[in-house]
């Protein structure tokens, strides 16, 4: 099997997406929780991006997952191979750049990964 790391990059304050990992019982899944926090700025500034890449030990190359289009748009503008869920079948916003791949749910997205 595929060793694959995942770690969450977030907006959110430490203590909320660690309440919120643990509440979900999510702990031993994420080798990092990963928030803005640290850098007093948000998402989609850059930095942030590179935090991710400084803390996790990866190049550009990681495949970044995200819902939001904004974020998704960041990410690739960062160098990040991105993957946009995009659950509710809306248009990609017109940032000048496009996700590497589109799905519509987890499900999708393990299949890409795991099936072909």
């Amino acid at each position: 099997m595929i060793n694959r790391n995942l770690a969450i990059l977030s907006n959110g304050s430490p203590d909320m997406l660690n309440n919120i990992v643990e509440n979900a019982s999510l702990s031993h899944i994420f080798s990092h929780v990963i928030s803005v926090d640290e850098l007093k700025i948000y998402k989609p500034f850059m930095g942030v991006y590179q935090l991710a890449v400084a803390k996790l030990g990866v190049n550009k190359e990681t495949l970044f997952i995200t819902s939001n289009s904004w974020d998704a748009s960041g990410a690739k503008t960062f160098g990040y191979q991105v993957c946009w869920i995009n659950r509710f079948n809306k248009h990609f916003d017109e940032l000048g750049v496009q996700p590497n791949m589109v799905i519509k749910n987890l499900n999708e997205l393990v299949c890409k990964m795991f099936c072909d």
